[in-house]
């Protein structure tokens, strides 16, 4: 392009717009080259294997069927392998044991308790007031306590309940079910 310029055939605007164009060229290759490196890096620290010296290629179609075909029975073959350390199965879990721990807390608000209890000591004048002198007494009972204001919000706190427990499930049918 430079001999052309020199020899009077192309334009000095000409040359200006090839010389811009390569500099785009530039920076667009070391924006590559740049994403290229930081990918190279997540994948180092994600999969534990140096992957900085490695040449990237498309695999062969036959060698990638034949490891997926592999996988799949290897897969199928221990099934257990798919849910291996997720989280996911932890986190379902615990919410399906707190929806049942709120119903078990639903059922024992609305259901009666009974306190044992005893008092005793030594006073001046005892139980008696008519009585005067140092007495002992004791009393001993049985208190029923039975908050019935609970049994009016039962209902709604169950049908709450029932949709959680819906919603995770269906959040896990989402999860766990391939598309």
């Amino acid at each position: 392009m430079l001999k052309r310029y020199k020899n009077g055939v192309e334009r000095q605007s000409d040359v200006d717009k090839l010389q811009i164009e390569i500099f785009n060229a530039d920076k667009t290759l070391k924006s590559l080259q740049a994403q290229h490196f930081t990918t190279l890096a997540i994948l180092t620290e994600l999969s534990g294997i140096n992957l900085h010296n490695a040449k990237l290629q498309i695999p062969d179609k036959a060698q990638s069927l034949t490891y997926l075909q592999t996988t799949l029975v290897r897969l199928q073959e221990d099934s257990s392998l798919l849910f291996k350390n997720r989280p996911e199965i932890d986190f379902f879990a615990l919410k399906q044991e707190e929806a049942h721990l709120q119903k078990r807390l639903e059922l024992s608000k609305s259901m009666p308790y009974i306190d044992a209890f005893f008092q005793g000591g030594y006073a001046n004048p005892g139980l008696n007031i008519l009585r005067s002198g140092f007495k002992e007494y004791y009393i001993v009972g049985l208190r029923l306590n039975w908050d019935i204001s609970n049994l009016y919000s039962k209902h709604q706190q169950d049908e709450i309940i029932a949709r959680n427990k819906l919603q995770i499930n269906s959040q896990k049918t989402r999860i766990f079910t391939p598309s």
